[in-house]
């Protein structure tokens, strides 16, 4: 699919879609291992926006693949600001009212495919094990490494505690284009056509191709292939 002509569409895990976690290094790192903790934040969108929520000023980032085929499709929730949204008694702090979702989120579980599509965001409520860890890419957003325009680009891009259906679906081209970046696939400056303006575009096609501040740390290795089947295929 193309980013430039990309649309929000609904997930079926048994598809092997995969999301992302935005994260620390450190946390990134240790995922192959030791998996991620409840709730797990997972994203289609937005694994910048996490780093930089999670992250201090000079700490590299931590960007999670994770295949939904390794989990538990009950164990999915929406995201509480996704809920607050919709609320009829917006009483008090929003801060509270999050956490007051968040206390009951299992009793929204259904509506994790419309966070999914309404901001790009979703839970997942259970450990996170690591066979579901695809790939970690590292990234240094700071210092001569960085990429500027890339960095600009996911500022831009709304927070997804607060942005619409309708804000989310106009950026979720652009999301896609710059998470493939962060993927290590290849992305072209005609994939940002139309989502950046036209100083940022010139940036682009200066920068685009500088990834010399994104390392990806770990890919999972092909699964083996049982001696039962390579006896077969012996035989044959």
């Amino acid at each position: 699919m193309k980013p430039k002509n990309a649309q929000v569409v609904s997930v079926n895990v048994q598809q092997g879609k995969e999301l992302y976690v935005g994260t620390t290094e450190q946390a990134a790192k240790l995922a192959p291992i030791k998996g991620l903790e409840p709730p797990v934040i997972l994203t289609d969108s937005y694994p910048g926006f996490f780093c930089k929520q999670k992250c201090l000023p000079g700490e590299r980032w931590g960007i999670i693949s994770v295949s939904l085929k390794k989990l538990n499709e009950e164990m999915f929730a929406p995201s509480p600001a996704f809920i607050e949204k919709f609320t009829k008694k917006r009483r008090g702090k929003l801060e509270d009212r999050i956490q007051a979702i968040l206390d009951k989120i299992h009793t929204y579980k259904t509506k994790w495919q419309k966070s999914l599509n309404g901001c790009g965001v979703c839970l997942y409520l259970a450990n996170v094990p690591p066979a579901a860890i695809q790939k970690v890419m590292i990234y240094n957003p700071d210092g001569r490494e960085a990429n500027s325009a890339i960095n600009k680009i996911v500022g831009e891009l709304p927070k997804p505690d607060t942005v619409t259906a309708s804000q989310h679906k106009a950026s979720y081209a652009k999301s896609l284009s710059v998470l493939k970046w962060f993927n290590g696939e290849e992305v072209s400056c005609g994939d940002f056509n139309g989502h950046v303006n036209s100083k940022l575009a010139a940036e682009l096609d200066d920068t685009l191709n500088n990834r010399y501040g994104l390392d990806v740390y770990y890919i999972k290795p092909e699964e083996k292939v049982r001696k039962s089947n390579v006896h077969k295929e012996i035989r044959k």
